[in-house]
């Protein structure tokens, strides 16, 4: 009877409710018009039930990849672009000065003794210091260029397009100034509890959080397959 298979089908998976109701009317002749009628009923429903699941697994599926690729190009503890977005732009600027011919100017900001506010403050504090630096750097930058995490305590700024080595290196003093200036003042100000070692350290020391900076201008002409490249530490 109906209720009996009912009562069967409660104790079993969407899968083996499944393969249990077409085994009775594989093994069984003769039914009643109302059991037939409900086992088309339950084999319409486990359909559409299978498809809603294998669509909400996809769904999972999408969203899980869209947050691996999110994670790849896009670095939450600086709020900043990732070194794969780096290699991308900068793989795509060779290429078209390779044929055009131009130039390109980048610079490689380190922060100076972080290792230091890591040992001795911990690495969640050196995390904040470097969201700061990295979110005035980015301030300090003109519309068009663009900053990445390149690894570690290290940034990379890639800057717009016929950006020379005079005007790269006035924007690199901009962010070496702004930081100098703002993080410090930042952090002596904060009201977070977890940087407060570090605030009576900045005190007691007087000193700022600073960084270095290397600016590197690279020209091509047209059709040549040779380059001549400039590095200035800052």
């Amino acid at each position: 009877s109906i209720a009996m298979i009912k009562e069967d089908l409660r104790l079993l998976t969407p899968q083996q409710a499944e393969k249990y109701m077409d085994n009775i009317l594989q093994h069984f002749a003769q039914f009643e018009e109302d059991t037939v009628l409900y086992y088309l009923r339950f084999k319409k429903f486990f359909k559409r039930k299978q498809k809603k699941e294998e669509f909400e697994q996809e769904d999972i599926l999408r969203k899980e990849i869209g947050s691996l690729e999110k994670t790849a190009y896009y670095d939450p503890t600086l709020g900043i672009p990732t070194k794969n977005v780096y290699l991308e732009k900068i793989d795509t600027r060779i290429r078209e000065m390779t044929r055009k011919g131009g130039m390109i100017s980048l610079a490689m900001i380190d922060v100076d003794r972080f290792k230091s506010i890591n040992d001795t403050f911990g690495h969640p504090v050196g995390d904040k210091v470097l969201w700061e630096i990295a979110q005035k750097a980015k301030e300090s930058l003109r519309g068009s260029d663009e900053i990445c995490r390149y690894g570690g305590e290290e940034i990379v700024v890639l800057f717009s397009k016929e950006t020379d080595y005079k005007q790269a290196m006035l924007v690199a003093e901009r962010i070496r100034a702004n930081v100098e200036e703002e993080v410090s003042k930042k952090i002596l100000s904060t009201t977070d509890h977890l940087l407060n070692p570090l605030r009576i350290a900045l005190i007691r020391n007087e000193r700022t959080i600073t960084i270095s900076l290397g600016v590197a201008t690279i020209h091509l002409r047209k059709q040549m397959s040779s380059f001549s490249m400039v590095w200035v530490m800052a």
